[in-house]
């Protein structure tokens, strides 16, 4: 059993570890952590662009916000999507898992967040069904 976990990184549509072979990861993109090629994966690490500092959308790049409008940072320091910006992220996708994701948040959302959301999911795709269903 391996005793160290290794990351992933998508260059070029196949994932390839990110070691001594692959050390330069995409900025736009972001890394996947596992044992091995073998396990299953455990983390998902997306990364953000930013604009001058700030939280740059990665669907909409002209979308800038301050990182602390759109994160939320735990008591041990670790900074998470809110759960807005989590589901305007899975719009652009809406898979069955996403919508399913979108059921059960949707209805914990305070106004505030729900405004983020259609205003943004807007900007992205005016149809899009939850532009106009929150």
């Amino acid at each position: 059993m391996c005793d160290r976990w290794t990351p992933w990184n998508v260059d070029d549509g196949w994932f390839r570890p990110f070691d001594h072979r692959f050390t330069d990861v995409r900025p736009d993109s972001q890394v996947w952590v596992r044992r091995d090629a073998q396990s299953r994966w455990v983390l998902d690490v997306p990364f953000t662009p930013d604009t001058g500092g700030r939280w740059t959308n990665k669907r909409h790049l002209d979308h800038t916000e301050d990182l602390d409008d759109v994160t939320w940072v735990t008591p041990d320091g670790l900074r998470y999507a809110r759960p807005e910006v989590t589901l305007m992220f899975k719009a652009a996708q809406a898979r069955e898992k996403d919508r399913r994701d979108a059921e059960v948040t949707l209805p914990l959302l305070d106004d505030q967040a729900r405004g983020w959301l259609s205003r943004t999911v807007a900007q992205m795709d005016p149809a899009h069904p939850w532009a106009r269903d929150l």
